[in-house]
């Protein structure tokens, strides 16, 4: 079975074919003359065909020479071309970044930025995933990450990015047939709506509502639910809707019409993290999206 000649005698080739002559070929690729004629040499003993006439006005290709240079001439231009588009790629920011996030962050806050990016970034295409169960961004089933939570994986850089702090919330209708708690023992007779992911800390920190305070604090039992839901964009459109009070992170709660209740009554509040493969580190998609949102963070608490 024939073995595919080296690219790197096949490129020789091209170029000395080009320049009809070993010195010129030389010149162009910073070698020796005598470098490339033992890289013909040798890849004429490989195919077993002479590729060039040497006589003295210089250097004419041969039948089988003509055959070999076609190949090596589109061989040629794809490789030129995809090392362009390598070296654009790490000084150009351009190509698909895949981007996870979980459903209400990506979908709340995340989303309704990016046409500012696609602005600034006309040749970058995100393709958004939204989802609550982790993707393994080590495998490079994405790119780049905002993270509920500090991941654990090796070869994985993570910052701290934003702090969401959540906090109650009932619609107006809602409070207006039920009246309002003042303190947390009064939710023992509301109507309660959980969150029920099993998303790394999250769940329990949105669902202080269902122990704190009152008689299921002193019995260390849960007050039971009205409804629960594993996705935050349900329980916020339940809440929304009137069902009953849910603990919501801040984000959600700017965009809706519910409001804020049990002001004083403690609330947990998480971190965010953005997290990216280590060898994606200097990849220029990566770095422009990482300082977009840190960009786009300063205006967080407006």
């Amino acid at each position: 079975m024939r073995t595919i000649p080296d690219w790197n005698k096949l490129k020789t080739f091209y170029l000395t074919a080009e320049a009809r002559s070993f010195s010129s070929a030389a010149e162009k690729m910073g070698v020796s003359q005598s470098s490339i004629s033992r890289q013909i040499a040798s890849l004429e003993s490989e195919i077993g065909s002479v590729l060039f006439n040497r006589n003295t006005k210089g250097l004419t290709l041969t039948e089988q020479g003509e055959l070999l240079y076609d190949t090596a001439k589109s061989i040629y231009k794809k490789v030129s071309e995809a090392e362009d588009l390598l070296i654009r790629g790490r000084t150009t920011p351009q190509g698909t970044l895949k981007v996870t996030t979980t459903t209400s962050f990506g979908s709340l806050w995340l989303s309704p930025i990016m046409p500012k990016f696609a602005k600034l970034y006309p040749d970058i295409y995100v393709d958004l995933i939204l989802d609550d169960t982790p993707m393994d961004l080590a495998r490079r089933d994405a790119d780049f990450a905002i993270r509920m939570w500090q991941p654990q994986e090796p070869d994985l850089i993570s910052k701290a990015f934003l702090k969401v702090q959540c906090n109650y919330y009932a619609s107006e209708d809602y409070l207006a047939e039920h009246g309002e708690p003042k303190i947390a023992e009064d939710l023992d007779n509301h109507r309660l709506i959980a969150f029920s992911a099993p998303i790394l800390g999250l769940r329990d920190g949105l669902n202080m509502h269902l122990l704190l305070g009152g008689r299921s604090a002193h019995k260390k039992q849960h007050r039971k639910p009205c409804f629960s839901a594993n996705n935050l964009r349900s329980v916020y459109h339940a809440a929304q809707a009137g069902l009953g009070i849910a603990s919501l992170p801040d984000y959600m709660a700017k965009v809706s019409r519910l409001k804020k209740i049990l002001i004083d009554v403690p609330n947990k509040s998480f971190q965010t993290y953005i997290v990216y493969p280590h060898e994606l580190r200097n990849t220029k998609r990566v770095a422009v999206f990482r300082d977009f949102l840190w960009e786009s963070a300063k205006n967080w608490g407006e």
